[in-house]
């Protein structure tokens, strides 16, 4: 979690006298002041940027400076273009790198609204499992509820390594976890689709593959360009889906080889 520091000045006869108070994802109660000391003569209020703050005194005072450090608030996932939640934070990485986990969130972006009981018989899974995912998915700004049911907050997701080192192992657990869970998508659609599929769908489907030799800038703008290749598709209204379309899953795999 992001930290702030901030220097106040903390008179102890005011201690009795200041009302409850949030800063940042802090309360601080009297009671809880007055017992640790740490007595916060500001108020906080969000500036431009994350984790920037601005305070202001409550009340000019003459007392020794005291550093007190607060937890800045969590960044939550921004939504791209398409809809797609774009994850920034090695803790919402994390809440999703297990094929479980990916499984889960796959179900309720597809099903939500939905119970964690529904969800939990759809899948074959524990209800304990499900309502745990969830609410890292809500702590993460994955998910929200509504009332009793769960609803993703995107139609799926994309991130990218971060440099840090530990934004760098989130990163390359949830990458790894989406690469073994994607994997045994076609054996499942062989298993369940494929045998009820009409002729039609059957030549539609496919596989394309192709090897070809790609800088990693050149890489990414080939990713950048298949994405807005699908956007028109990803974006439109249910009233504007011609007659006889259906859900497609589209898979891509881009595997860098290694030098010898």
């Amino acid at each position: 979690m992001a930290m702030l520091a901030v220097a106040v000045q903390v008179p102890p006869v005011l201690v009795e006298e200041m009302p409850e108070a949030n800063v940042g994802t802090i309360s601080v109660s009297k009671a809880q002041t007055a017992n640790a000391g740490n007595l916060l003569l500001t108020t906080p209020s969000l500036a431009s940027g994350f984790g920037e703050f601005s305070y202001k005194t409550l009340k000019p005072v003459e007392a020794p400076l005291r550093l007190v450090t607060i937890a800045a608030p969590r960044r939550k996932p921004t939504v791209n273009s398409v809809g797609d939640l774009v994850l920034t934070e090695p803790r919402a990485m994390l809440a999703l790198a297990t094929p479980l986990r990916l499984r889960i969130f796959d179900q309720l972006r597809r099903d939500g609204p939905v119970s964690e009981a529904a969800l939990s018989a759809t899948l074959d899974e524990d209800e304990t499992s499900v309502r745990a995912a969830f609410e890292e998915f809500a702590a993460c700004g994955l998910a929200s509820k509504e009332g009793s049911d769960w609803r993703a907050s995107g139609r799926g997701f994309i991130f990218e390594i971060p440099e840090d080192p530990k934004g760098r192992e989130a990163g390359r657990r949830l990458a790894n976890a989406a690469l073994l869970y994607h994997a045994d998508l076609p054996r499942q659609w062989l298993k369940d689709d494929e045998p009820r599929l009409p002729l039609e769908w059957l030549r539609a489907a496919g596989v394309f593959q192709s090897r070809v030799a790609l800088t990693p800038q050149e890489l990414r703008e080939l990713q950048a360009g298949l994405e807005r290749l699908l956007e028109p598709y990803a974006t439109r209204e249910a009233d504007s889906t011609p007659d006889g379309a259906r859900p497609v899953r589209i898979l891509g795999y881009f595997l860098p080889e290694a030098h010898p």
